[in-house]
């Protein structure tokens, strides 16, 4: 799940739905990547609640 300001289309967060350790391994490598919130989820629902309550889009 990706999100991103309708006006700018800036990335704003991710969430990252893994269902293996390996990819929850290549998950972890990214989020110390990036330079956004992100958030590795092990199922959809988890993934759009997270993005539901980031204070980013407040």
């Amino acid at each position: 799940m990706v999100l991103f300001f309708k006006d700018d289309n800036m990335l704003v967060a991710a969430s990252i739905v893994t269902y293996s350790n390996s990819s929850f391994m290549n998950a972890s490598i990214e989020k110390k990547l990036a330079s956004i919130s992100l958030k590795r989820s092990s199922s959809l629902e988890e993934a759009i609640g997270w993005v539901q309550q980031l204070s980013e889009l407040s």
